[in-house]
């Protein structure tokens, strides 16, 4: 699918590794979470410019035929953006952060468990690329 430069939010987990996009970083409003508060986050408009961002409430901002989703659901050995299977428009949170993110739990895992989902989330992001 070729990359779209207004009004596509594409859902990009973070890692430490290059993403597979970085060639349009300019075109692009990479992680706009970074620059605002939680209440500025939540009450998010959409950018005329197309962004990548890990952040549910501004990914709920948009509607499923604006959002493409990196992920390799289908063929385990390639990777490619995707349309959710769900509306994404008015979402919940929970939602997103489950089926879009594939963050299962959405109470901060260090007080449940220590730190050990966090750390099976970073080895599984990190095996992705």
């Amino acid at each position: 699918m070729k990359l779209e430069y207004e009004h596509i939010c594409y859902v990009l987990l973070r890692v430490n590794k290059i993403h597979p996009i970085t060639e349009y970083r300019h075109d692009l409003i990479w992680y706009p979470e970074d620059a605002m508060t939680l209440l500025d986050s939540v009450q998010y408009r959409p950018y005329i410019k197309s962004v990548v961002t890990e952040c549910p409430w501004i990914i709920s901002t948009y509607s499923i035929q604006n959002v493409r989703v990196w992920t390799n659901r289908y063929n385990k050995n390639k990777f490619e953006w995707e349309r959710p299977n769900r509306q994404t428009y008015g979402a919940s949170v929970n939602m997103i952060t489950h089926s879009l993110l594939g963050i299962q739990q959405t109470i901060p895992s260090t007080p449940l468990d220590g730190g050990d989902a966090i750390q099976k989330l970073i080895k599984k992001v990190k095996g992705s690329y």
